[in-house]
Order: structure tokens, then C-alpha cells, then sequence
């Protein structure tokens, strides 16, 4: 749970925030062309970005890992042990399809007992899908929605062309998935899960640049994207896994002797940030970053990516909370929050909350 009071709460978890690493931000294989719909089209209501109408800030640590996420069997003394997990910032945007190969690589092996390291958004997404392939799963994790360090991902499903040195094939399949998971919990009641009207903007200066312009900024890409509310998300799929049968475990792991004793021979290791330690990897390392959380809008239904003066940032509007994010440094693991980030972050979706509430008095 967060720890701390007033306005400035800390979590140490994982910061799953959709498709935001640098190769979440890129444009990628398959996106709907610019003539989605015009930027002028509206209303674009502007979100309160002032301090008092802050929840909460979170910092947290995205498990990276040179040359992407790893997803591939490896067999260890009696056990196969199934990875799935470096997913960088793009953990919710992937787990359809990345929970969908590991379970075929699980369902392969044989056996009807399967264990799950973890309790994040990619290991809920694979016991699912065990689970309704006749499966007997168990759930093996510290923590469990809604504790979990997924539950606090901003989770804008937006996929990346490549992700390091992860086969081409193997990216395409992944992303034709993502999307595809989430689409049967679009406006389904509890699930979080919504359409928005989303757009890429290039903020160079506060001018209006025509009518491809959004707040004054470039509009590069838009279209429809699904943003998830992991604060509904997560606990709707744990209850889920616990209603067709699921069995569940608290255990933490520290070391590879406690994963090798299991009972299971097929274990799906879905640990994230912790798979470094615990399996030996050195190429996952933690990428620091941090999140503003505004009460809620309901009229607020669109989300945006921006680059510009104030630095890369994001908005995404949830059931339960604004999202305002933007902030990604590697290699810190320092999870103490940050108030000159938190003033930048503020800073830049103040001017353009601004220009949208412009927009919109000119529009009345």
C-alpha cells in the first residue's frame, strides 16, 4: 500500500506505464493514419492541474533489460522455467500477447500443474489464459492486487515497432495481440478499461500552427487507443483467476534454490524488476520514474503524448484518476520522490490545460 502522508505518497513498485519507452513512443507498425479524425474536433475540456486537485504522486523502478524482454524457455535442473518479463515501460501493453506465447510455451511442456512467479499484470494475464486452457495454476508472489506494484501503471496501450534485439516475427505477433486482449473489456462494468481519443504532439513554441494543431502543438498521430485503469483492472482479473479455481501462494523469492523447490516442474517466471537478481540477469536494470495522480474528470476523454519545451510529457484519463507523467531516468534506483519533477510535470500540463481551456472559450 503507499506509504507517507499529505500530498507527496511513495510506492516502491514497478511503474508500468503503457507503451512508453523509447520504442513505445515511436510510430508503430499498423497505426491508423493521421485522418483518424481532425484535431480541431472537440470539445477538448481542460484538466486541473492545480496541486490541491492532486491524489497522490508515485515513484517507482521499470524493469529494463538490454536487448528487450525475454520470452523463451530454459531448463533448469527438473523444472522448465518459462521467462517472460523486462517489458520496460510497456508491461500492460504487452501482456495479451507476451502472456500468450508464454502459456503456449507452458502448455507445451505438458503436465497439468503450472507455477506463476508473480502477480503483476503479466502474471495475471497468463494464469488467465492457463487457466481456461484446463490448467491447475498456483500464483506465487509477495503481493497481490491490489498491492501489487502493477496496480499503479498508467497502461496507455500503445505498441512499439521493435523492442532491442526481440525477432521481428515475434514483435509483430506480440503487438497484433495487444490490442486484441483488451478489446472484449472495453466498456465491460468494473474492468477500467476505455476508449480515448489519443494524439502525439510536438510542442515547439505556444503559436497556433494551423489546423493540425491540438493546444497549439503539431499533431502527429492521432487516433482511438485504449487506456486501462489498473486500480480496477488488476483486481477484476485476480478475481477472475480465483473464480475459475485459481490457487494462490504468498512467498518472496531471493534466491533461485526457493523458484527450483517448487512442487511444479513448469513454472512461469513473470518477477520483473526482480528476474535480474534472481535468475542472473544482468542485463535488466531498473529505468526511475514518476507519476502525478489528479482526481478525476469524467469529461476528460482524450490523452496525449507530448515533446516539447517542458520535456516528454503524458496525460491519460482513467475511471479513478488523471494520469500526468514524463519522467524516465535510467539506471537510478533511488525511489524517493522528486519535487522539481513533480514541478515540471505540473509546469508543462498547466500550459496545456491553458491553451485547451483557450480553445475552449473561443469553441462557446
Amino acid at each position: 500500500m503507499l506509504e507517507g502522508g499529505g500530498l507527496v505518497q511513495r510506492r516502491e513498485l514497478l511503474l508500468g506505464l503503457g507503451a512508453l519507452s523509447l520504442a513505445g513512443c515511436a510510430t508503430g507498425p499498423g497505426e491508423p493514419p493521421l485522418s483518424g479524425y481532425e484535431a480541431s474536433a472537440g470539445p477538448f475540456f481542460p484538466v486541473n492541474v492545480a496541486r490541491e486537485n492532486i491524489l497522490e504522486t508515485v515513484t517507482g523502478l521499470r524493469p529494463d533489460r538490454a536487448g528487450g524482454f525475454r520470452l523463451e524457455a530454459e531448463r533448469l535442473d527438473d523444472k522448465t522455467v518459462v521467462h517472460n518479463y523486462g517489458h520496460d515501460g510497456d508491461g500492460v501493453t504487452l501482456s495479451w500477447g507476451c502472456a500468450t506465447i508464454a502459456s503456449e510455451m507452458a502448455l507445451a511442456i505438458g503436465g497439468d500443474d503450472v507455477a506463476i512467479i508473480g502477480a503483476g499484470v503479466q502474471g495475471l494475464t497468463t494464469v488467465l489464459l492457463l487457466v481456461r486452457a484446463g490448467k491447475k495454476v498456483t500464483i506465487y508472489a509477495a503481493d497481490f492486487p491490489p498491492n501489487t506494484t502493477s496496480n499503479i501503471a498508467g497502461a496507455l496501450i500503445l505498441t512499439g515497432p521493435r523492442y532491442g534485439a526481440v525477432p521481428a516475427d515475434v514483435v509483430a505477433r506480440v503487438n497484433a495481440l495487444a490490442e486484441t486482449g483488451f478489446r472484449p473489456y472495453v466498456g465491460k462494468p468494473g474492468y477500467g478499461v476505455a476508449e480515448v481519443r489519443y494524439h502525439n504532439l510536438r510542442c515547439r513554441n505556444e503559436e497556433d500552427r494551423g489546423e493540425r494543431a491540438l493546444f497549439g502543438c503539431d499533431v502527429q498521430r492521432q487516433f482511438s487507443a485504449i487506456v486501462v485503469d489498473m486500480n480496477l483492472y488488476l483486481d477484476r482479473l485476480f478475481d477472475d483467476f480465483k473464480a475459475a479455481g485459481g490457487r494462490t501462494y504468498t512467498q518472496k523469492f531471493e534466491r533461485l534454490e526457493q523458484v527450483l523447490s517448487l512442487p511444479q516442474s513448469t513454472i512461469v517466471n513473470c518477477s520483473g524488476l526482480g528476474a535480474g537478481a534472481l535468475f542472473g540477469d544482468a542485463a535488466v536494470r531498473p529505468v526511475w520514474g514518476q507519476l502525478v495522480r489528479l482526481h478525476p474528470q469524467p469529461e476528460i476523454d482524450y490523452a496525449y503524448i507530448s515533446r516539447g519545451r517542458g520535456g516528454l510529457l503524458y496525460m491519460f484519463p482513467r475511471e479513478t484518476s488523471i494520469v500526468l507523467g514524463g519522467t524516465r531516468r535510467p539506471g537510478l534506483v533511488n525511489r524517493e520522490p522528486d519535487p522539481e519533477d513533480i514541478t515540471r510535470l505540473l509546469a508543462g500540463h498547466s500550459r496545456l490545460a491553458e491553451r485547451a481551456a483557450r480553445t475552449l472559450r473561443v469553441m462557446s
